[in-house]
């Protein structure tokens, strides 16, 4: 293989391992994200269910629950006052 076939091959490979390396790091914040508790958000119609306090999920959660069952955020149940 010449030179520039070997460079040229270096720069593609490096490219890939970034593109890669980007989305991994992507998803390593969105699960530091989803393990971080998050407070769930009281439903506005019945007073004794939660919303997840995640954005991209709509499942109602409840206080004897540690984490969202549709996506797996982390639920801090704690007393502002704590």
């Amino acid at each position: 293989m010449n030179k520039y076939k070997e460079a040229w091959n270096n720069v593609y490979n490096f490219k890939n391992v970034k593109m890669m390396v980007g989305k991994s790091m992507n998803d390593l914040q969105e699960l530091v994200k989803r393990v971080t508790p998050k407070k769930p958000i009281q439903n506005s119609i019945f007073k004794f269910v939660y919303d997840c306090p995640n954005n991209k999920c709509d499942d109602i959660v409840y206080p004897y629950m540690n984490f969202c069952s549709c996506c797996g955020q982390a639920l801090d149940w704690s007393d502002n006052n704590e």
